[in-house]
């Protein structure tokens, strides 16, 4: 039978339900109709089926449904009537982006009621993307006892299919993603702080686990016209790129010597790469372009920069969990892993100790929490550890951003923890040390007991500042008193490499000594260096101490600045007494002021 044909059949049909419909008849309870994918998921050049279907239908005896999908993602294939044997339906008719097709039965008492399936529409996955299909109207034909109603159901359901591209095995690392630049990216655009590049469409790759990753190759073009925007800009310093989509992972793959263009115009460059709700700001500092020709025996030019930002699921999420609630602690947040490798000639070297430069990365809590409780922590799948990481929480648009500082990569996550300690009940410092111990930072004696007044070692001194500065650990031989197997060694020895400790002439550390308040005062203001911060003392903070012929030349200028930037205190208006030994409370008071100062916590 022609289409002219089969039009004018189902066009009778719906005159015939028009002409003798008396008025609006409403089943008992309205029908639903709506999308059904076989697969949300498919690769490229692979079929996928969308299924309409009908639930609390009553006496249905012919459709017409109207159908929209992207024809720049899909080809369209076939469609298929699946209510019942028999009838007739209409070649189905394209126009643009919509799909119309139609089916009737024949004959009196040939209805369906119930939930049932009306049509599948086959397509065939042409690129990938996010790519929705919308069930835009149904027209349905009711047949009653003596006449057939007419009624127009805008549906408005939607099936959203994800589209991968194909033959992507390997690991996230993406060896098979072609070096290509995305003609579908948009800008460079001005932004308050640079210029802003969105990606909407990235290619997408599944992983040998499973998830999908959404891949960003930019050629030197692309990122040099942004340098070049920021240069003329005059006194901006952030390329900021944006990827859309919601996939578990995203890699941003960058060519080195672009970078080290931008890094020779602009000292403070930094590259943002934004996804979903996170963010992750590198200073092109962080990258020591002549380190890594070196390791990879390869010029810039051959060198590519890939920066990955990934979910944490499955697996890890259950362990990482796991080791949260036998801690005590609330999640707040899915866990992020960030990790930097460049790639040249086949070979492959992770990039993720930044040396003593900080790389901010910012995750979004939707939900309201308490700051003093709240902490941003660092986990290590290896060893199951959690450990405080520096962060700052602010409030923008209704949301609590979490600022993560630290100089290198890992897993971070943000989790509630309360402390209290009960020898801690009417002591001058108990809110700053119930706050510290909630966020990680500082441990009681036992679980109950914090010991206050107790005097603080060496070691347990520079364990705290290597933990509030998120230092990594690591293994020291400088000092003749201190072996790989001490509990503080790893401290200890990222402390030395920090540059934050001196030993005594005799190659001792002397870990178990008593601190003094002058060597506080020396090892409190080589940490604030450390992170970039500028030192510079008030000569109208710093009050003229009777005992100041006490304190060591070589701590002079330590006290000076850390009293002057309100860390450190006399031991009354006119003493510093820099030869006391410090305790416990004292410790953690001054470790606070250090980092509220450095914006590492609130």
């Amino acid at each position: 039978m022609s289409r002219k044909a089969n039009h004018l059949i189902f066009a009778a049909v719906l005159l015939f339900a028009v002409w003798f419909n008396p008025g609006p008849a409403l089943a008992e309870s309205s029908p639903v109709y709506s999308l059904a994918l076989d697969n949300g998921q498919v690769t490229v050049g692979s079929e996928v089926k969308v299924t309409v279907t009908a639930e609390h239908a009553v006496n249905l005896y012919g459709y017409e449904v109207v159908l929209e999908y992207e024809p720049d993602k899909l080809d369209y294939v076939r469609t298929v009537n699946i209510m019942g044997d028999g009838g007739l339906s209409i070649t189905p008719i394209l126009q643009g982006n919509r799909i119309t097709f139609a089916h009737t039965n024949i004959g009196k008492d040939s209805v369906n009621s119930g939930n049932f399936n009306l049509s599948t529409f086959t397509f065939k996955s042409k690129s990938s993307g996010n790519s929705p299909l919308i069930l835009r109207s149904v027209k349905a034909v009711n047949q009653h006892d003596d006449y057939l109603d007419y009624q127009l159901w805008n549906s408005g359901s939607q099936a959203d299919l994800l589209i991968i591209n194909n033959g992507s095995s390997g690991s996230s690392s993406g060896n098979a993603t072609p070096d290509i630049g995305n003609p579908t990216a948009d800008g460079p655009s001005k932004s308050s702080d640079g210029v802003h590049i969105i990606n909407s469409s990235p290619l997408l790759e599944q992983t040998s686990d499973g998830s999908i990753i959404s891949k960003w190759s930019l050629d030197a073009t692309a990122l040099n016209q942004a340098v070049d925007q920021l240069i003329a800009s005059g006194n901006q310093s952030k390329i900021e790129l944006e990827i859309k989509g919601n996939t578990q992972a995203v890699q941003v793959q960058l060519p080195a010597d672009s970078l080290a263009y931008a890094l020779s115009k602009i000292s403070e460059s930094v590259i943002s790469i934004k996804f979903d709700t996170v963010s992750y700001d590198l200073p092109l500092k962080a990258l020591n372009m002549a380190d890594l020709t070196r390791a990879l025996n390869s010029d810039a030019k051959d060198i590519k920069i890939k920066i990955s930002i990934q979910k944490v699921e499955g697996v890890a999420a259950a362990q990482l969990d796991s080791k949260i609630k036998e801690a005590g602690y609330q999640l707040l947040t899915n866990a992020i892993e960030f990790n930097i490798t460049a790639e040249a000639n086949g070979n492959s070297l992770s990039v993720n100790d930044f040396g003593s430069t900080y790389v901010p990365r910012t995750l979004i809590l939707h939900d309201s929490v308490n700051v003093n409780t709240a902490a941003a922590v660092i986990y290590d799948p290896s060893t199951g550890e959690i450990n405080f990481v520096p962060a700052l929480f602010t409030e923008s648009n209704g949301t609590l951003q979490v600022t993560i500082q630290r100089t290198g990569n890992s897993i971070y996550t943000v989790v509630k923890s309360s402390k209290t300690f009960l020898d801690m009940e009417g002591h001058w410092a108990k809110a700053d040390v119930e706050q510290l111990a909630s966020k990680l930072l500082i441990k009681g004696i036992s679980d109950t007991r914090f010991a206050p007044q107790n005097q603080i070692t060496r070691a347990e001194f520079a364990i705290l500042l290597v933990r509030g500065l998120g230092l990594t650990a690591s293994d020291t031989s400088k000092f003749v008193d201190i072996q790989s197997s001490d509990w503080f060694a790893p401290a200890v020895g990222a402390a030395v490499k920090a540059g934050l400790i001196d030993g005594y002439e005799d190659s001792t550390f002397r870990p178990n000594a008593n601190i003094t308040r002058e060597q506080m005062a020396v090892m409190i203001t080589r940490a604030i260096a450390l992170t970039g911060k500028k030192l510079d003392a008030d000569p109208a903070r710093t009050p003229s101490f009777v005992d100041a012929s006490s304190i060591s030349g070589w701590a002079k200028d330590a006290v000076a600045r850390s009293v002057s930037m309100g860390i450190m205190n006399g031991v009354t208006d006119s003493t510093f007494a820099p030869n006391d030994n410090a305790t416990r409370a004292q410790a953690a008071v001054m470790l606070k002021r250090s980092l509220q100062l450095l914006q590492f916590m609130n």
